[in-house]
């Protein structure tokens, strides 16, 4: 945008790309992002694909001619992500631990969404992975918070690992099958999370989304917090250690 005490916005994107590679060109940590010019709809889902393949999160797409505009990206600059092209290639089964009240439009139903773990057998407890909050309809949202509180806890449950407080703790009991865009670190979240790190992360579901209750599981029965591991595995993601007598 400015080299050399000149003003580079107003040129095309196409004249600043190369005036950006040629002034880090020969430097040793740090190197222009890799480009596709597209002609065709299937190179761009290409590019795409093989972007999300090496665990990015995504690729933004660039009219060669257009100026930079800031705060005003208009047409010119488009963000293509990961959770715009679905979700994970499978659902998670988790446990609810707890829920939250309804705030807004969902306040006279008492029900804002629940907090979820997975299955730690290690260890003998459920370790959250996701505040779950969209994809119940009215009824539904109804249906939990009269079938929730009756399993009310005066406090956290013995068997439940959390870092969060909802505004009822719950017995887990039931179990419901979500959705969600992907895997990622969580600061907040205890599933896969090693307190030996100097900055411990667990692992948390982006984005997770209610499908349906699960009746004929038991909270045991639930997405194990190995399996969430190797799902984050499978994103490409090799960053994260963590080891489990179960795996």
């Amino acid at each position: 945008m400015f080299l050399d005490g000149r003003d580079c916005t107003l040129a095309p994107y196409s004249q600043r790309r190369k005036k950006l590679e040629g002034t880090v060109a020969n430097a040793e940590n740090i190197a222009v992002s890799e480009i596709a010019i597209a002609k065709s709809p299937s190179q761009i889902e290409s590019f795409f694909e093989k972007s999300v393949g090496e665990g990015l999160e995504g690729i933004i797409a660039k009219d060669l001619s257009a100026p930079y505009v800031a705060g005003a990206r208009k047409f010119a600059w488009i963000k293509l992500k990961k959770s715009y092209s679905g979700s994970l290639s499978d659902t998670v089964d988790v446990a609810i631990v707890g829920f939250y009240y309804g705030k807004g439009k969902r306040a006279k139903f008492g029900f804002g969404g629940v907090l979820t773990a997975v299955f730690d057998s290690s260890g003998m407890k459920f370790k959250t992975v996701a505040r779950v909050g969209s994809g119940f309809d009215e009824g539904q949202m109804a249906q939990f918070q009269e079938m929730l509180g009756k399993d009310v806890v005066p406090a956290k449950p013995a068997n439940v690992d959390s870092l969060l407080e909802p505004d009822e703790w719950v017995k887990p009991r039931y179990v419901i099958e979500v959705n969600a865009d992907e895997i990622t670190k969580s600061p907040v979240h205890t599933a896969a999370r090693d307190e030996r790190a100097k900055e411990p992360t667990g692992l948390a579901l982006r984005f997770p989304r209610f499908v349906r209750l699960r009746d004929d599981k038991v909270a045991k029965g639930s997405t194990t917090v190995a399996e969430i591991f190797e799902m984050f595995e499978g994103q490409g993601n090799k960053t994260m250690k963590y080891s489990a007598g179960e795996k």
